[in-house]
This record gives structure tokens, C-alpha cells and sequence, in this order.
């Protein structure tokens, strides 16, 4: 160590030690005077208080004048000294060396510590000295952004004033004037004033307003004057129709009392003038289906009556409410192309006429027109509904039997579909609708959201509306209107009555079938009509031993019915049976599938054979499946005519049921088996003939035979 250092830190030390001997004796007097001397207490303490700010300003001018950077030197000399020390004191402590030299050591470490904090304070003072500074011109800093803020909200505000007076619009401005040529030839010299106006565009503006005041007030007059006259018009019309409206009831009386006299001439009036009154008021779909069903009616079918039904009035305000809604549409398009204040407008309108979409979308027009087909006292009654929105019409469907047959076949919501193939009723045909109703948040089934009202494809004919000659539109957001076909209606309502006719009737009979197996005692029905008795054999072994209606579920469990699901033959369309036919040890199980479009498309049957605890079917046997194939094809020869279909055909599948029982049974026994299970009482010749081994299904009624095809 350095002996300057030495010597600074000795003198320090020995300043220390003799301020530390005053300190304490200074205490020391001041507890032994105590009460003596009470009066020098307080000066003392202001002295010591003096001293200490003079040593804090000392330190402060002297944090100032000493440059930082010799400091910091002198922070390293002292550090790397003090480090020497220690490793002296360490190194005399591990020689056992003299107590005297570790504690002069030590004293000399001590001293080297007070540098050390006198450095420390020295730059606290600076790093203080600093941080006012920086304080300081942050402050100032923020005062000028903010007188700079100030600034620039007073540009903006100016640019703005200074906007408002460019683009300021006078209350003249928005009247249209006449033309400036116009002005000076019609106005006169002492309103124009040419001399003046035409060098100051002030007073030309002025004189134009001025003679168009004078003009608007003339016009004023006029149209005072008028709106009298049409006052004084006015009451002369009201006049005339309060006497119209006095006419209108003793007419409506006189008309009343003709009644009788219109009845007894079979000449209804009243009712035809209210019908076609109604029907003025249908829209174009129903009132095609009423005209041109009235117009066959009228020439070729007695027994087809059409009527309107409704409220005319309710007619009358949806027609008028109609046209004031089409009406405000166009002004919506028109004001969508205006500035945004017309837009605003437009889109309050759209958000009320949102409301209760969904109730829209399924609304109904208030006329309906009835279509009543009879044959004989059984009638269908057909209710046409016309869906304003959805553009489709829908049917509602009711009847009356003279016998009172009621059932499955007869079912109101099924009688009618399948007219045409593949038209159940249960999707609209219009292929909007299904877009039109998921927007409204309708997304259940037709049958769900309107009952009893079904949208056929013979119906849309009817009405003329051919859903697929539509071409779609250029503009997105216009919507289709699909025009009705008179043509379309005409082609298609011949044939669609007699349909419906033709399907009255065989659902009549198919029920009375359906109702003779289903409440007789199967083991006496006579399944067989008496017209038919001599196509078949007179003896018959086999019996009916149930008959049950069944569901698709069951249907498709059965694996011998897979085949004709597979392929397309049975739907869930179709109505499902289930027969068991019984002979001796042997059952047979029949599914039985009717078709809606029956007796047009024949009951369809699968077989299935238990014999011997063996079970066969056609795709196991090729007896079963001759058998089959006879049932569902091979009745034609027999049964000529469509009434009790089903019954003949359960007739001739007991028959062919013997007939594969005792051939079986023929064939065992000629191959040595043992003795014929099933009696003989089928005449046949031989069990199977021809490469394919047909069996003898083909029944001749002359000869009285089975023989094969």
C-alpha cells in the first residue's frame, strides 16, 4: 500500500478517535449537569445540526468539483488494496502469526472501508444530481407535446370551420328555378331588371326568387280553387252512391226471392253470379284448376262438382294487401339506389317486415277451390289450397263410402299418392321451397309442418305449374315467378280425374279384402269369387292359417324379402302383410307388399317354406323359387279382372302350395324314400319336365291339369 494512503487513512483515524473521545465526553457532561445547566442544551443540538448540513453541502460541492472517472480509479486502487489486506490477514492467520500485525492489518482494512463509503456517497450525490436532471427535462419535454397537442386541436378545429363554410348550403339552394332564358322573357322588366342582373349574379339570384314566389303564390290560388271544385264533386258522387248503396240491398232482396223459382227451374243463378264473383277473386294457379275442371265437369263428367269456398271480403283486403306490399318492394329497390339516409329507411322497413317470417312463409290464401268425384254415393272430396309464399298448391283430401268402409287403404293421406310414379305427396315439387324454408328456420317434414295438406304433382298440373320449364333469373336477388300453363292444366285434368276414380274404387275393394281377412274366420273364408271358381280346382288342401298387417321394420329383418328390397320392388311406401299358410307339417310364411298405385302395380309375395324342421326359400331352392316367381307373375291367365286381386292370389298360392307339397313328395318316393307324406289330390303328369325342371304350376282349366309352362 501506498505511504500516502497510509498516511491519509492514519490521520483519518486519529480524527475519528479524538471526535469519538469529544462525542463521549460531551455526554458525559451533559448527564452530570443534567438539571444544572438546562438552558445550553438546545443550542448544542442546533450547532450539531448546522454541522451536518455544512458536511452534506460540503459533500455535495465535492461530488460536483471531483470528476467521476478519477473516483473510479480510486474505487479500484482502494478494492485492490483491501483484497491485498485480506489475503495478508488470511495468510498471517494461517501462520500463527503475531496478534499486533493481524490487528494492524485489520485497522488498515478498516480504514480502507470509510474510503469506500465516502466514495459511495460521493456518487449516490451525483446519481440523485442526475435523476433531477433527467426528471427536469422530462418535464419539460411533456410541456411542449402538450402546448403541441394544443396545436394541432386548434388546426383541426379551424379545418373543419373552414369546411363548414365551403360546403354551406343556402335554403335556396334546393328549389329547382326556372331556366335563366325563361326568366327574362316571361318575368317583367321591373322584377328582372336586366341592367342590374346581368353583370351581378347577387341580384339576378334574387330576382329569380323573387319571381318565383309571385308564381308559387299564383299557383297556390289556383289550387285552392280546384280543391273546392273537387270538394263540391265530391259530394255530388257521395251523393249518387249512398243512393247505389240504397239499391244494392233491394236488389240483393229480389235476387233472394227468385230463389225458390231458380231451385224448381233447375237454374241455380244466385249461385253460379257468387261463384264466378269468387272466382275472380282465386289466384291464377286455382282459378286454372277451376276453370278447366268446371269446363270438364260442364261437358263430359256429371259426376265431378267444383265450388269455391272463402271468405270473398278476406279475399278482397289480402288482394288489396298483396298489391300495397308488391307496391312498396319497388319503392325498397328504387330507394336502394338513393344516398345512405334512403338506405337506412329501406333496412327499417325489411326489419319489420321480418317479423314472424316463418308464420308468412307457410301462410295460405283465403279461397280454396273443392273438387268432389263421385262414382255412385262413394265420393272423394279434394280441398285446394293455394301457399302464397312457397308458390305451391296443396291438397286436402277426405271421403265418404256408401258401405262405411274404413281403414288402412282408405287412409286420406295416402289415398292419392302415386298417381304418378314417385309422387308421394310428402315433398313439395318445387325445389325452392326447401331453400325458402330452412331461411325461415322450418326445417321438420311437410307432413309435420302442414297436416293433411300435401303438395302432389298431379295437383301442380292441375293448376298449370310446371316446376321444371322455370328459368332462373339474371338478377340474384329478383325472385322467380312461375307462371301457370292453361295448356298444361287442360292436358292433364282428363286423366288425372279418372285416375283418381279409378283409384277410389280399387281402395274400396282392396279394403273390403283387407276386411274379410282380417275379421273372418280364415279357416271358412271362401277366398275365391264365384266368377272365378271354374278357372281354379275345386279341391283345395292347404289353409290360411293368419293374416296380420306388418311394418318396414319387420319387413327388412326377414332375409328372404332382401332380394326385392335390394332391387327396388318394395318401399316403405308400400303397405306390409304377413300370411301363414298351413298344410299337414308344412308351413309357409308369406310377406305380402301392396303397392300405393294398386291394383295397377299387383301384390307382391315372398315365400318362405318350413317342412321337417327345414327351412326353404328361393334362394335356397329352385322349387321356391318356380313358386315365387308363378304367384307374383303367372296370374294373369286366371284372374282377368282387377276386383278382389288379392284374394285370388292368396287363392292360387294355396293351390300352388299343394301342388309343390305333393310334387315333393312324388319325387321322394320315386327315389326310394320313403312313403308319400303329402295325399295326392292335384292331377298333374309329370313333377318336372325340360332342362330347367319347371314344375307343373300352370293350371288347365279344360283338361282340369297341372301341367308346365
Amino acid at each position: 500500500m501506498s505511504p500516502t494512503a497510509t498516511k491519509d487513512t492514519d490521520s483519518k483515524e486519529d480524527v475519528k478517535i479524538s471526535k469519538s473521545e469529544k462525542r463521549k465526553k460531551s455526554a458525559s457532561d451533559s448527564s452530570s449537569k443534567g438539571d444544572k445547566e438546562p438552558s445550553l442544551k438546545q443550542p448544542k443540538q442546533e450547532k450539531t445540526e448546522s454541522i451536518y448540513d455544512e458536511i452534506l453541502k460540503l459533500e455535495a460541492r465535492e461530488s460536483e468539483a471531483r470528476p467521476a472517472d478519477k473516483d473510479l480509479e480510486l474505487w479500484k486502487e482502494t478494492c485492490g488494496e483491501l483484497r491485498s489486506l485480506m489475503k495478508d490477514i488470511f495468510e498471517l492467520k494461517t501462520k500463527n502469526s503475531s496478534p499486533a500485525d493481524v490487528t494492524e492489518k485489520r485497522i488498515q482494512a478498516s480504514l480502507l472501508f470509510v474510503t469506500l463509503k465516502k466514495l459511495n456517497r460521493l456518487e449516490k450525490l451525483r446519481i440523485k444530481r442526475s435523476r433531477d436532471a433527467t426528471n427536469q427535462s422530462k418535464q419539460s419535454v411533456d410541456s411542449f407535446n402538450l402546448q403541441l397537442q394544443n396545436l394541432l386541436y386548434e388546426v383541426l378545429h379551424l379545418k373543419k370551420e373552414v369546411t363548414k363554410c365551403v360546403h354551406f348550403k343556402s335554403a335556396d339552394e334546393s328549389l329547382s328555378l326556372i331556366p335563366t332564358e325563361q326568366f327574362y322573357e316571361e318575368a317583367p322588366a321591373s322584377v328582372s331588371r336586366p341592367e342590374i342582373t346581368e353583370t351581378d349574379e347577387h341580384a339576378l339570384r334574387l330576382s329569380r326568387l323573387q319571381w318565383e314566389l309571385a308564381k308559387r303564390r299564383e299557383l297556390g290560388e289556383e289550387a285552392e280553387h280546384r280543391e273546392s271544385d273537387r270538394d263540391r264533386l265530391d259530394g255530388i258522387i257521395r251523393s249518387k252512391e249512398d243512393k247505389l248503396r240504397e239499391l244494392g240491398p233491394q236488389l240483393a232482396s229480389i235476387l233472394s226471392s227468385t230463389v225458390p223459382v231458380q231451385d224448381y227451374l233447375g237454374m241455380p243463378l244466385s249461385d253460379k253470379r257468387e261463384q264466378m264473383s269468387l272466382a275472380r277473386l282465386l289466384p291464377p294457379p286455382l282459378y286454372i284448376l277451376y276453370t278447366q275442371s268446371q269446363a270438364y265437369s260442364e261437358a263430359c263428367d256429371k259426376e265431378v262438382l267444383v265450388r269455391v269456398k272463402g271468405d270473398g271480403e278476406e279475399a278482397r283486403e289480402f288482394r288489396e294487401t298483396k298489391g300495397e306490399d308488391e307496391e312498396s318492394q319497388e319503392e325498397g329497390k328504387d330507394e336502394s339506389q338513393d344516398q345512405e339516409g334512403d338506405v337506412e329507411k329501406m333496412h327499417r322497413s325489411k326489419s319489420v317486415r321480418g317479423v314472424d317470417k316463418a308464420g308468412k312463409v307457410l301462410s295460405l290464401h283465403p279461397l280454396q277451390v273443392e273438387v268432389v268425384i263421385s262414382n255412385g254415393e262413394d265420393k272423394v272430396f279434394m280441398t285446394f289450397n293455394w301457399l302464397v309464399v312457397l308458390g305451391v298448391v296443396t291438397v286436402t283430401i277426405t271421403l265418404t263410402t256408401k258401405d262405411k268402409v274404413e281403414g288402412e287403404a282408405l287412409n286420406p293421406n295416402t289415398l292419392l299418392s302415386h298417381l304418378y310414379s314417385g309422387d308421394s305427396g310428402l315433398e313439395s315439387p318445387n325445389t325452392t321451397n326447401s331453400w325458402q324454408l330452412a331461411a325461415a328456420g322450418l326445417t321438420d317434414s311437410w307432413d309435420k309442418l302442414l297436416p293433411d295438406k300435401l303438395p302432389y304433382l298431379w295437383a301442380q298440373r292441375l293448376a298449370g305449374l310446371d316446376f321444371l320449364s322455370v328459368e332462373p333469373s339474371e338478377d340474384p336477388e329478383e325472385s322467380v315467378k312461375i307462371v301457370p300453363n292453361t295448356d298444361l292444366a287442360h292436358m292433364h285434368v282428363e286423366t288425372t280425374i279418372n285416375s283418381i276414380r279409378a283409384r277410389l274404387m280399387s281402395r274400396i275393394d282392396l279394403q273390403k279384402q283387407l276386411d274379410m281377412l282380417s275379421q273372418s274366420k280364415l279357416s271358412q273364408l271362401e277366398l275365391l269369387p264365384a266368377a272365378l271358381q271354374s278357372q281354379f280346382p275345386a279341391r283345395v288342401m292347404s289353409k290360411l292359417k293368419s293374416w296380420q298387417s306388418s311394418d318396414w321394420e319387420k319387413y327388412n329383418l326377414a332375409e328372404y324379402t332382401k332380394h326385392l328390397v335390394d332391387h327396388g320392388v318394395v318401399d316403405s311406401d308400400c303397405s306390409l302383410y304377413k300370411a301363414v299358410v298351413t298344410r299337414d307339417k308344412a308351413v309357409l310364411t308369406a310377406m305380402v307388399s301392396i303397392a300405393p298405385s294398386y291394383p295397377t302395380t299387383t301384390p307382391v309375395f315372398c315365400l318362405s317354406l318350413q317342412l321337417d324342421s327345414n327351412t326353404e326359400t328361393q334362394e335356397t331352392c329352385e322349387m321356391m323359387r318356380d313358386l315365387e316367381r308363378e304367384v307374383n307373375l303367372g296370374w294373369g291367365e286366371q284372374a282377368t279382372d282387377n276386383d278382389s286381386l288379392l284374394l285370388v292370389m292368396l287363392h292360387r298360392l294355396l293351390v300352388l302350395l299343394d301342388v309343390l307339397l305333393e310334387v315333393k313328395s312324388s319325387m321322394e318316393e320315386g327315389e326310394g324314400g320313403t312313403s308319400s307324406t303329402f295325399i295326392k289330390s292335384q292331377v298333374f303328369f309329370d313333377t318336372v319336365k325340360g332342362k330347367m325342371r319347371r314344375l307343373p304350376l300352370l293350371y288347365n282349366s279344360s283338361q282340369q291339369l297341372f301341367q308346365q309352362r
